[in-house]
């Protein structure tokens, strides 16, 4: 606002002129106190301004970071979401199986031909009752003598479907053997010379006669036609290093016990690179559940080293760290003698427990219990340490073992990473359940093992530490 300038007289003269004069003063100090009210309230739309300036730039920060946190999620998600289909994925190419039957096709081992042969189908269909994504390869090689003509001493069907395997085995004739021993060599070379290609490959070798050549058996000489056969053993060496290389798993199935130098001596060959699995089969009705043990297992060994290896399991979600490297793991002293309940008080502790539906959702239960802990753990896993516990239940006390993270830093000892071991462990003892109740086909020798999991809970001690 803009002053204006007073002259004043020397002298007034009139009345008048003394009133105009104060009229005059009274509008140049209205004048400046108009100028420093208005000054203080520009100050205050400033300061305003710059406050409403700041929070709009914080909120914006705030908003885009939120964005970008945002987006950071989305990518993940969808990178872990095509991950994880790539697990199953790779799950389920554990499920595509060949498997070679290699046996000794002489006279006295027709009877378990046959048992091949009548049961491959039932032993098919109940596989694939235990495995949805199924997908089995079946070839058979046959092995003789080596004094026959090579169409007489090698029965071989490649790999091809369980029907065309039932229609081809119905043809094998067993012969009688000039000695003791087999070509077993010559069987193994025909098996290696198969078409295989399923990610689950795997051998079930039957025979109750060992390999020709002095360093197979030790039976007498006039059991043996060709005893220097493989001498310095170079030919069995290099058959089973090329099982190595193609990646079967072999199990043998004894019947006797002159094949066990000849085991030995193959297991002495992979140089550690593969193991020879021997199960004694004794009986002929054995073999079924034999063969379903053997092709279950492969599967499910191959399943556990896939998720043990797989990269992406081994991930962590945003925002958590590698607790493999920092966590901070607490003084420990152990006392693996069971405690003297009767000198540990009797604490009132908060239990939750979860119960699995058919969804697999699961819904919580929140329990009081009295229960006794012993100070100190008596022993320790790769992470979680093992305390002794006694619960009262229905006016008794009962034992049990209660489990606690070692480590204190990083989430890992926190109610939310319990509760999610918990939820686990309740859908993981659900589905157990469930697969219990599965039965054998009709009339079927193969037993389905049960599964059982130990049900865990929650415990929330009074000082606080879960």
């Amino acid at each position: 606002m803009e002053k204006k300038s007073v002259v004043l007289p020397n002298t007034p003269s009139k009345l008048c002129d003394i009133a105009a004069l104060r009229q005059q003063l009274d509008a140049i100090e209205r004048n400046e106190k108009n100028n420093i009210n208005g000054n203080i309230s520009l100050e205050k739309i400033k300061k305003q301004c710059d406050m409403l300036q700041k929070e709009t730039m914080d909120k914006l920060f705030l908003t885009t970071q939120k964005q970008v946190d945002a987006q950071k999620s989305k990518e993940f998600i969808i990178k872990r979401t095509k991950e994880i289909h790539e697990v199953m994925q790779a799950i389920n190419n554990t499920e595509l199986v060949d498997v070679c039957f290699l046996l000794d096709c002489t006279s006295s081992m027709q009877k378990y031909i046959d048992e091949v042969k009548d049961r491959i189908l039932e032993t098919v269909k109940l596989l694939k009752t235990r495995f949805s994504f199924l997908n089995i390869r079946l070839a058979f090689v046959g092995y003789r003598d080596l004094d026959l003509s090579e169409e007489e001493q090698f029965s071989i069907l490649d790999f091809t479907d369980e029907n065309q395997f039932y229609t081809f085995i119905s043809t094998v004739v067993c012969k009688n053997g000039g000695d003791a021993c087999e070509d077993v060599l010559g069987g193994l070379q025909r098996t290696i010379n198969l078409n295989w290609q399923q990610p689950v490959r795997i051998l079930i070798h039957i025979a109750d006669g060992p390999s020709h050549g002095r360093r197979y058996h030790d039976l007498a000489d006039v059991c043996d036609y060709y005893l220097t056969h493989d001498d310095n053993g170079a030919i069995g060496y290099r058959l089973i290093h090329e099982l190595v290389e193609l990646g079967v798993r072999y199990f043998f199935g004894r019947l006797a016990h002159h094949t066990d130098k000849m085991i030995e001596q193959f297991i002495t060959y992979t140089e550690g690179r593969m193991a020879i699995e021997q199960i004694d089969v004794g009986d002929f009705k054995n073999l079924l559940p034999f063969i379903v043990d053997t092709i279950t297992h492969s599967i499910s060994r191959a399943t556990v080293s896939l998720l043990k290896n797989y990269p992406v399991l081994n991930e962590n979600l945003p925002g958590t760290h590698n607790t493999s490297k920092s966590s901070i793991q607490r003084s420990i002293v152990f006392d693996e003698k069971e405690p003297i309940w009767a000198n540990i008080p009797p604490k009132q502790v908060k239990v939750i427990k979860y119960e699995c539906n058919a969804n697999l959702r699961c819904k919580e239960i929140i329990q009081s219990l009295t229960l006794k802990v012993a100070d100190n753990p008596f022993a320790e896993g790769a992470l979680r340490l093992a305390y002794y516990g006694s619960m009262l239940f229905k006016g008794q006390w009962g034992k049990f073992v209660l489990k606690e993270y070692k480590s204190v830093t990083n989430g890992e000892n926190t109610k939310e990473k319990y509760l999610q071991m918990l939820d686990c462990q309740t859908v993981a003892d659900y589905l157990a359940q469930e697969f219990n109740k599965l039965s054998p086909i009709n009339n079927s020798t193969a037993m389905i093992k049960k599964i059982k999991f130990i049900m865990t809970k929650l415990v929330f001690m009074p000082q606080g530490a879960e």
